[in-house]
């Protein structure tokens, strides 16, 4: 440290290298984790699977129907849930003033198996069961997302069996959710959980949504243990041929026979369309910052075989008084690891603002995204990880270039 604040120039112009060439790839990791990465906070997520239609372009669009067959006649699931989300509610709280005050909440209908198969526990209250979720308009019942209860109703307990309102119609909220669990679909946070039963109460639009023509639900699997993704395929494959026969009413107006083909994708991080969309572009950003990286590498390497050839006689002194070539090239390396590691921490903060740079970039819907890209162990982790493999490349090819002998002749 103290060499380098010798020469702060130097150090200035090492540190912001590698803090732009480190955070452009700690915000990269950031959203490559959130969006490709991280599993949902469920029971064995790596069992769970998304049944989609269609091996060239997947499709994961479901009719209620359709789900119930495979439900009631699958070998391979332990259970299968569908949910349709990213539903704008206007939900009114009546025993807050007068009439209450409007506000617009994200909600997902649920099917009532919803948690149970994927072995999410309340946080106070109950949560949907399948007896919720069998008569339509039966059970006007609402489940609060934990991060919602704290926020909105500042964790108040007596929240259980509140009245509210969501587009008009009466519900009463029975539970909330666990921490940390905020639904399915990856980069959208639900409030509030309904039965699918409900959804005529919240959309009087949808008058035929119980038929194999309106395609709006994500369906979910978890496999039995011992069953593979092949056989579970060839079990759905004979299930969609099964319901085209038992009703041939056309479900679809083109590509029907590729459509008729499952394929099960990997349902340990949930479903997102910004995982199907942005899959291939992150990737092909992450190898450009990737390449960013290397050149600031690069950069920083030749400015330390400058300054080592300016510093000469200070090496020569060392050697004098008994440094041996390895004491000399560990000095380089530890001089380029702390560049890196205060490189890395200025890199922290870069990454912070081009993530949300990146962010403001990623089409939206009614609510803005949400990915929980605050810093945790993993991107901390990831980020001192680069900063310390940076300051070694940087490190060691000045240093196996030292000319140690020709400095013992000095």
């Amino acid at each position: 440290m103290r060499v380098l604040f010798q020469n702060p120039g130097f150090a200035a112009v090492a540190v912001l290298s590698l803090a732009l060439g480190i955070g452009a790839n700690t915000a990269i990791f950031s959203i490559v984790d959130a969006v490709l990465l991280k599993w949902l906070p469920v029971s064995s997520p790596q069992e769970l699977v998304v049944i989609a239609r269609n091996p060239v372009e997947p499709s994961v669009g479901f009719n209620y129907p359709d789900y119930e067959y495979i439900r009631d006649h699958n070998q391979v699931f332990s259970g299968i849930l569908v949910s349709g989300g990213g539903r704008a509610l206007s939900m009114t709280v009546p025993d807050e003033g007068s009439h209450g005050s409007s506000e617009l909440v994200p909600g997902t209908l649920v099917s009532g198996n919803y948690f149970q198969v994927l072995g999410v526990t309340p946080a106070i209250g109950r949560l949907f069961t399948p007896e919720d979720n069998k008569t339509p308009g039966a059970h006007p019942i609402a489940i609060l997302s934990y991060d919602f209860w704290k926020t909105r109703f500042a964790s108040d307990p007596r929240v259980l069996g509140r009245k509210i309102t969501l587009n008009g119609s009466p519900f009463t909220i029975i539970g909330v959710s666990r921490q940390g669990f905020t639904g399915t679909s990856v980069g959208n946070s639900t409030s509030l959980f309904l039965p699918v039963m409900m959804l005529q109460q919240v959309n009087a639009n949808a008058r035929e949504w119980n038929t194999r023509h309106f395609w709006w639900l994500t369906p979910l699997a978890r496999l039995k243990p011992g069953v593979s993704v092949q056989k579970a395929t060839a079990d759905m494959e004979i299930l969609f041929k099964q319901i085209e026969q038992n009703d041939p009413t056309p479900a679809y107006d083109k590509d029907r026979d590729l459509r008729n083909h499952a394929v099960l994708l990997a349902g340990s991080g949930g479903y997102s369309f910004l995982r199907n969309r942005f899959s291939k572009p992150l990737a092909v950003l992450g190898a450009v910052v990737g390449l960013v990286l290397l050149i600031a590498c690069a950069n920083v390497a030749n400015l330390l075989l400058a300054r080592a050839a300016s510093r000469r006689k200070e090496i020569a002194i060392r050697v004098a008084i008994g440094a041996g070539r390895w004491r000399l090239i560990s000095q380089f390396v530890t001089e380029a690891v702390i560049l890196a590691v205060i490189g890395g921490l200025a890199g922290l903060a870069f990454a912070y603002w081009s993530v949300q740079v990146l962010l403001s970039l990623l089409p939206i819907g009614t609510f803005p995204l949400d990915l929980h890209l605050t810093p945790d162990v993993r991107l901390l982790g990831f980020s001192f990880a680069v900063s310390l493999l940076t300051g070694l490349i940087c490190g060691i090819v000045p240093a196996l270039k030292l000319r140690v002998r020709t400095w013992y002749r000095l």
